[in-house]
């Protein structure tokens, strides 16, 4: 425990150090970069001192004495496709939990392969489990909105069909609702299944411990997390069930958006119902109703294990991160529209983390191409050295909580990839995001 605070510490220390000297000792350098460089430096060094110093695990807090049924029913709901290779272990790992108030709905949306074969057979052997098959191919959220109309629980746990539980992975995660009754929903901490496969899976294991412990952990200290993960999150039916199908038959430019984007499911919780009008206020005074404003918290727990299987080569990667930059795109134009009521760092954090998505190509090619054409050679080296610092620091925070692995050392290579690949795809994405081509789960 010394040990880890020690290097925490120095984490934190190291990246003050770093943001005091951009803004003490300034030097002659690009002013948008330098600019850019400052409000990175902050964001990132609020993110480690945030996540260290404030984030609490909810799941690991004593029941909320309000609380009158600490084992509410939970429908479990695994939406499946084409996944006859993992939905036996995914379900297994459901059936083995230790919360036992559970019920386990899979939906099959038209599998092509072995899979609707395979449920089958799970539902013989375990009538504890709902298989619905879809007549075809509808989507995953046609798909979750199709599981919830047979569901009879208070909670929802929402599982992808390519992820394994821990054991008490929804035990926690109703641990974190009791705690929190002013919570919507709550996300677990995901991890990548098949880590040790390929250099690949090793550096999105990296990537997965940090967006999870340090930026929803960050989130999270202020009932701010802005992304139940889609492969284990908990949500109460009456924090989300009134917009699952607003959700699942959302429509963007236009045209039904059928990417299922967790973000959005999120959003939905995070907004809340509408602030009432002068004149329903006015109404209720004098014996009429109005809509009372629900502002939901939406936690993290890190104690709730999941592992999803990642992509292990590079043409499933980039159709996944395609997938989220169209998703990412979506989330912009509904959570940012009201995410500015939450707490001021998260709201802080959250736009500014949007302006580097948003500009980070436009820095990139500045930084290592145009500023290098113009005879600058010291802005490319400085700017890809400062990224794969920062990188660093998020390797040695996995190594704190992974001492025995080594995998540590491939976490700068995704602030490397991001730089040089990543950003790019936002471009791409942007102009096609009408096309549904790559929707795969």
């Amino acid at each position: 425990m010394i040990r880890s605070r020690l290097v925490q510490g120095l984490i934190v220390s190291a990246l003050a150090v770093i943001l005091a000297g951009k803004l003490l000792f300034h030097v002659a350098v690009d002013p948008f970069l330098w600019t850019y460089g400052v409000l990175v430096t902050l964001v990132t060094f609020a993110t480690f001192f945030s996540a260290y110093r404030y984030y609490k695990d909810p799941a690991l807090e004593p029941p909320d004495p309000s609380v009158a049924d600490l084992r509410p029913k939970v429908s479990c709901i695994v939406p499946v496709k084409n996944e006859e290779r993992l939905i036996r272990r995914c379900v297994s790992s459901i059936l083995g939990q230790t919360y036992d108030n559970l019920e386990v709905i899979v939906v099959d949306d038209g599998s092509t392969d072995r899979t609707p074969a395979i449920l089958d057979e799970i539902a013989v052997a375990h009538p504890e489990v709902l298989v619905i098959h879809l007549p075809k191919n509808l989507g995953k959220k046609r798909a979750v909105e199709a599981g919830i109309a047979r569901t009879t629980g208070s909670i929802f746990a929402f599982a992808d069909s390519d992820s394994v539980l821990g054991r008490h992975a929804i035990e926690r995660l109703v641990r974190a609702l009791n705690a929190h009754p002013n919570a919507g929903a709550v996300s677990a901490h995901g991890r990548a299944l098949n880590a040790d496969v390929s250099v690949l899976t090793r550096i999105q294991d990296t990537w997965y411990e940090g967006q999870f412990r340090l930026s929803k952990g960050l989130e999270s200290a202020y009932g701010a997390v802005t992304c139940a993960s889609g492969c284990l999150s908990a949500f109460r039916r009456e924090a989300i069930g009134p917009y699952v199908h607003a959700w699942a038959h959302d429509t963007f430019l236009g045209e039904e958006f059928r990417f299922a984007t967790d973000r959005q499911m999120t959003g939905y919780v995070l907004r809340g119902e509408p602030h009432p009008t002068r004149k329903a206020v006015h109404a209720a005074a004098n014996g009429g109703t109005h809509a009372v404003r629900k502002d939901w918290e939406v936690l993290y727990s890190e104690s709730a294990r999941v592992w999803t299987e990642v992509p292990p080569t590079w043409k499933k990667f980039l159709r996944q991160q395609t997938r989220w930059k169209k998703s990412f795109i979506r989330n912009l134009f509904f959570t940012g529209r009201f995410y500015w009521r939450r707490p001021k760092l998260a709201a802080f954090a959250f736009y500014l983390g949007i302006l580097f998505v948003l500009v980070g190509p436009l820095i990139a090619f500045r930084a290592i191409y145009f500023l290098t054409a113009g005879g600058d050679f010291l802005s490319a080296p400085l700017y890809l050295a400062g990224v794969t610092f920062v990188g660093l620091l998020y390797g040695l925070d996995y190594k704190l909580r992974n001492p025995d692995s080594t995998n540590w050392l491939y976490r700068p290579l995704m602030s490397l990839i991001s730089t040089f690949v990543l950003s790019w795809l936002l471009i791409y994405a942007a102009f096609t995001i009408r096309n549904p081509n790559w929707l795969t789960r």
